[in-house]
């Protein structure tokens, strides 16, 4: 009987050829990264540590369209003692 193996396709080639290339990108971003500081992360803490002596903190607010009006609600609640009743 023929039982010889039949060698990999080209397309076959081609893809594990592909994913060789993106592995290796994959591996160069990664290493390109390292020490890289994110710089959302250093300005949140350099804000947490300013507001933190006036007793004021970052306040989460849903983005949901409304989150201008709901951050400005969430201010006035804080002013009137928290009973703003307005949502």
């Amino acid at each position: 009987v023929g039982g010889g193996k039949k060698g990999k396709s080209k397309q076959q080639k081609k893809r594990e050829a592909k994913a060789a290339e993106e592995e290796r990108r994959y591996l160069e971003a990664k290493e390109s990264m390292k020490g890289w500081e994110d710089p959302k992360v250093m300005e949140d803490a350099q804000l947490k540590m300013r507001l933190e002596p006036e007793g004021l903190k970052v306040a989460p607010i849903q983005a949901d369209g409304h989150c201008l009006y709901r951050a400005v609600a969430d201010q006035c609640s804080r002013c009137d003692g928290g009973g703003g009743g307005l949502a």
